[in-house]
């Protein structure tokens, strides 16, 4: 559903008072922190003809415009709209994270930035315009920060239940609830008989709609699905969870594929009361939304041309990672060591464990990065995308997801 529907509205002079005092002694003097801003030139950009390290002709700070969008998620982040110099808004978001820590998003972001290199100097990915989304993402504090605003998204759980609500299909999530808890059958019966028939994939609908000109329609088709491959691979390297259907994101405009909302890193999806069992996302809808061949053809070729290219990027990837050994994230902080004699011993203890983790974390990213899956001998690229694609789109897997990670979806 569009954002405004899911939204409280408030007004910047009244509610954020501090806020635009803040602003309007900032006036003209801070630049607006997009993605572009921040982007460091590196090398290949200044071959290019850029020739500062820096991008040119900042965008300032003139002031904030008086509607915020209070968002209907449970920490309330609030949506602002700063007026840049050149007379343009800038959405932001102000979130706050309960039990996460933004510096996750934010290395997720550098991490992002560094496989975007890559795949730009090759000339496979170049071809097929492969990327990821990014956006800016500034942690204020360990669990406060602002996020950019990502423009004509719209949810996959949206979409979904947009075209679902079109087609009467009016399955509640009530009558969900008290079918999973009264179920006699298996999780994977209940997937197969019961879920499967109710919501069948009708993604391909959203592509049709939106793209009515043939040429548009398959272009769009084709973004979604390479982007999809390469947020796949890319995720599964880092170890990413919780992809439910409000963390991943469709331009509306485009077809491409985005992702958000970093807290879930390193595996911890393994960990949780529901152990996830699937490397990526890759349900009936987003299969369906790639065409007649499905995972077969663009997406799995798309994969293996971004696992390729990680894996030959392995040293520069893992050097981005190695900031978590020596800056253990304050979630790894918050763990309590039992036993400890004193303040000071457990504080000891606790970062031992904690750098034992980050190791353990980084050891589990190489594994992946030459191909080993579950204690098995290395596979080839080819052999290790058939492997995940097989265990991401296994029912068996998908049924056993958490309920409300909306596996038919």
């Amino acid at each position: 559903a569009p954002v405004a529907s899911r939204s409280k509205k408030l007004t910047a002079s009244t509610d954020l008072r501090k806020l635009c005092k803040a602003v309007r002694a900032a006036r003209g003097l801070v630049m607006v922190p997009t993605q572009n801003s921040l982007r460091v030139l590196l090398d290949g950009d200044l071959q290019a003809g850029l020739t500062e390290p820096m991008a040119q002709g900042f965008t300032m700070i003139e002031g904030i415009d008086d509607e915020v969008l209070l968002m209907s998620s449970l920490m309330k982040p609030k949506k602002i709209t700063l007026v840049g110099s050149d007379g343009k808004p800038y959405g932001f978001l102000c979130k706050r994270e309960d039990s996460g820590d933004m510096r996750k998003d934010a290395r997720l972001m550098e991490f992002a930035a560094v496989v975007n290199r890559s795949l730009a100097r090759d000339p496979q990915a170049g071809k097929r315009q492969l990327l990821l989304r990014t956006y800016a993402v500034l942690p204020l504090t360990e669990d406060c920060g602002i996020i950019e605003w990502m423009t004509n998204l719209n949810s996959l759980r949206g979409i979904v239940s947009d075209i679902h609500r079109r087609n009467r299909v009016n399955t509640t999530t009530a009558q969900i609830k008290e079918a999973f808890e009264k179920k006699k059958s298996s999780n994977l019966e209940f997937y197969e008989q019961w879920l499967l028939p109710r919501f069948p994939p009708v993604l391909h609908e959203f592509f049709l709609a939106k793209f009515v000109d043939p040429t548009a329609w398959l272009d769009a088709r084709l973004i979604f699905t390479r982007s999809v491959a390469v947020w796949s691979i890319t995720g599964y390297v880092v170890g990413l969870g919780d992809r439910h259907g409000e963390n991943i994101m469709i331009d509306q405009t485009s077809g491409a594929c985005a992702h958000v909302d970093f807290a879930c890193l390193f595996e911890k999806g393994l960990t949780l009361k529901v152990p996830e069992v699937v490397p990526f996302r890759l349900t009936p809808n987003l299969t369906d939304a790639m065409g007649v061949t499905g995972y077969e053809g663009a997406f799995r070729t798309a994969a293996e041309i971004t696992m390729r290219i990680l894996r030959n990027s392995r040293e520069a990837l893992m050097s981005v990672l190695e900031t978590f050994l020596h800056d253990p994230l304050v979630e790894w902080g918050r763990q309590v060591v039992p036993g400890a004699a004193s303040t000071d011993s457990a504080t000891a203890m606790a970062g031992t464990t904690h750098n034992a983790y980050a190791i353990r974390t980084r050891r589990a990213v190489e594994l992946k990065l030459v191909g080993v899956l579950a204690g098995a001998v290395p596979l080839s690229v080819e052999g290790q995308v058939h492997r995940l694609i097989l265990d991401a789109t296994s029912h068996l897997n998908l049924s056993n997801m958490y309920i409300w990670w909306m596996a038919w979806l």
